[in-house]
């Protein structure tokens, strides 16, 4: 816990500096030897948090701050922007409809509107899942440019959840690029015997996949139809419609 509060005054130090400190000065800040300070850099510059200028040896906050920050925002703007049309498919579908985002290599549970007092799936926010066991996760991997893709199958460490789980990486690829064709992923069973979630992306202003509308339903009493997947299609272009 010394470490992560040492860090995290280094982080908040450094943010009321534009010209960054040195060693010494940032030390005293902190009221810590240099060696501790220095160690506590290591790490952040190794991260990618801070850089040292070369010529006057002080160090700074690097932009990757600004791109956590960004990534705040962005994912704010998708819950403001998707919350409404989430509203009137969860009426529609009588389901709980939930907004994902991928984080790393996990699928996350960034929003749900729940459908009256329904305990069916309850959704947890903040919720993680390696994104190859979702729908969610399989339509974003999907719609992403060749090589992150492949960077993502390669990395996928696949395991068998029920019998109907894909557990071989060149199957996996096959039903991506079967996904990226029909613009929604239907996942059948792989997660939990007898359950169907369906997914469909989300792209902002540039075309790029930001994310996923999804419903997870019980395939025995009410199956994913054509008619479902139409109103998750409407639902994902509303939504990326409002982003643009």
């Amino acid at each position: 816990m010394q470490l992560v509060d040492r860090t995290l005054k280094t982080l908040t130090i450094l943010s009321k500096y534009s010209d960054g400190l040195n060693l010494t000065e940032l030390s005293t800040e902190l009221q810590i030897p240099n060696s501790s300070t220095h160690r506590v850099l290591q790490s952040l510059k190794a991260s990618g948090f801070v850089i040292q200028d070369d010529i006057t040896k002080r160090y700074q906050l690097s932009y990757k701050i600004i791109s956590i920050s960004q990534n705040i925002r962005r994912n704010d703007t998708l819950i403001n922007h998707a919350r409404l049309e989430m509203k009137h498919l969860s009426i529609l579908l009588k389901k709980n409809v939930i907004l994902c985002v991928l984080n790393d290599d996990k699928l996350m549970n960034l929003e749900c509107v729940e459908y009256g007092n329904t305990s069916m799936f309850r959704v947890k926010k903040g919720y993680e899942t390696p994104w190859y066991l979702t729908s969610a996760g399989r339509v974003i991997v999907s719609m992403m440019d060749y090589d992150h893709t492949e960077r993502m199958i390669d990395n996928a460490h696949l395991e068998p959840i029920t019998k109907k789980s894909i557990v071989d990486k060149n199957a996996l690829r096959m039903e991506l690029k079967k996904v990226k064709a029909l613009g929604y992923c239907i996942l059948d069973e792989e997660l939990q015997e007898n359950v169907q979630g369906i997914a469909c992306p989300i792209y902002d202003y540039c075309n790029k996949v930001v994310g996923a509308v999804a419903y997870t339903t019980i395939k025995t009493n009410q199956p994913i139809t054509k008619d479902n997947i139409q109103l998750l299609l409407n639902c994902s272009k509303a939504i990326t419609d409002s982003l643009k």
